[in-house]
Order: structure tokens, then sequence, then C-alpha cells
């Protein structure tokens, strides 16, 4: 992502999404999810968003599609996108479809 750290696109996503009083949790997967985690150290062109998460009546995790995203969310990615010089699909759910094909039955243990 052009030597800009993830970890600071990702919070300025948050950020704007704070200041509108939205709360809206992704999961993240591949080489950004590497990089949050401190196992790689190399760009990407990208983040992939493969679900959203929220927290059902009982408190458990569950997962949902990733697009549409909400509004407040789409433009909090263009907002960075144009703040810091990113393509308007550095944040994209491309790799959503796979949640319809299923994931592993202990994704969401490690979902931080």
């Amino acid at each position: 992502m052009r030597n800009l750290p993830i970890e600071d696109a990702l919070n300025a996503v948050g950020d704007l999404l704070a200041v509108e009083e939205e709360r809206i949790c992704v999961v993240v997967v591949g080489g950004a999810t590497l990089n949050l985690l401190g196992l790689v150290r190399r760009s990407t062109s990208d983040v992939d968003v493969i679900a959203r998460a929220y927290r059902n009546e009982a408190g458990g995790l569950e997962l949902s599609q990733a697009e549409p995203f909400p509004p407040a969310l789409r433009h909090a990615i263009r907002t960075v996108a144009r703040d810091f010089g990113l393509p308007a699909d550095w944040m994209n759910a491309e790799i959503g479809a796979q949640l319809e094909h299923g994931l592993p039955p202990w994704i969401l243990d490690d979902i931080t």
C-alpha cells in the first residue's frame, strides 16, 4: 500500500466511522492480515474483507456477507483513499464470495 502502514489506513477508517457514531466490524484476510499480526513485513496492494462480523443476541460472534458495504463504511473507505492517495479499491470484498463456499470451522475462534 505504497509504504503506508495498513494500521494507519484502517485506523483512519475507524476514526471516520467513530465520528459518525457507526460501529462496523469487518473480517480481514490475506496479506493485510499477515502484516497486522506482525507475521510478515511486506507491502500489500489492498485489504481483503471476507465478511462482516457482529454479535448475536446471545453474545456469540456471527458472520455475514461483506458486500454491500454499509454506506458509512463506503464513505470512510473513499475518504481514506482520497486523503492517503490510495486506489479507490484499496479495501474491498472481492474475496467475499468465499463465505458462500464455507470457511474453516475454527475461523470464529481466530477472529480478533
